[in-house]
């Protein structure tokens, strides 16, 4: 349904084809967006596997006082790079060619190879 969504809002002509600018302006704005929510998400997976470890160490330390440092530690150590992975984060999308990786994307949609890419192509 998502999928179906971006597809009535980006055929803007409403022709049936996703043109090569429609799909330019769609990237575009997916870029744009992700500035916003794919630093956190990073953020929260590395907090997921911080955890992760943190119960596998917790669980050799034996103590309650060792798991409480490595706990501390951790958390930490995961507010010490938020910085860091929201700088190089946006440094990554600054950096995308989105014309090219756009057009490189509408090539790998168009899924018999005639050269357009249509609705049921794109929410596939």
């Amino acid at each position: 349904q998502a999928l179906e969504k971006l597809w009535e809002e980006y055929d803007k002509d409403k022709d049936g084809v996703l043109s090569k600018y429609e799909n330019r302006e769609l990237i575009a704005t997916y870029v744009k967006t992700s500035r916003d929510w794919l630093p956190r998400l990073l953020e929260e997976t590395m907090a997921v596997g911080c955890e992760i470890g943190m119960m596998l160490a917790a669980g050799m330390a034996g103590t309650s006082d060792a798991r409480e440092e490595i706990t501390r530690d951790i958390a930490k150590n995961v507010s010490r790079m938020r910085p860091k992975i929201q700088s190089v984060t946006l440094q990554i999308l600054d950096s995308l060619d989105v014309p090219a990786f756009s057009d490189a994307a509408l090539v790998r949609m168009d899924e018999n190879g005639d050269g357009k890419v249509v609705k049921e192509e794109f929410v596939s």
